[in-house]
């Protein structure tokens, strides 16, 4: 909101507002304002759509740091790498509160070792 305010505000130097100097328009907000300091009332569509966003969200178990621990939730793909001397297997992963364009590839014996209920499945 502090941006919104610094762009909006009107500047006596270049008499307009920062955004309105360079796009050439008044920046305007999905808002509407009955009164002036009296009530705030958002556009149904952004609303809607704020609200989607609360209602998809899944708790997060915080540190006391304020951190929290990435889950894996299943593996999306295999990769043999062969090297001279030695294969080495990547498990591509999903991680929790990612989508599938977010999944990292990690060395299956290192991800075995931590997270061995990925593998039960398999075995």
């Amino acid at each position: 909101m502090v941006e919104i305010a610094y762009t909006n505000s009107y500047q006596a130097s270049i008499k307009m507002a920062h955004f309105e100097a360079l796009y050439g328009w008044k920046y305007r907000l999905p808002l509407h304002w009955n009164e002036v300091g009296e009530r705030l009332a958002l556009v149904p569509d952004v609303l809607q759509e704020a609200e989607a966003h609360v209602l998809n969200a899944m708790p997060l178990e915080l540190r006391d740091n304020l951190s929290f621990e990435e889950q894996p939730m299943r593996m999306l793909a295999r990769e043999l790498k062969k090297l001279q001397n030695r294969d080495i297997l990547y498990v591509k992963v999903l991680w929790s509160n990612h989508d599938k364009r977010e999944a990292t590839w990690e060395l299956k014996s290192a991800l075995q070792e931590r997270y061995p209920y990925l593998f039960q499945i398999e075995s």
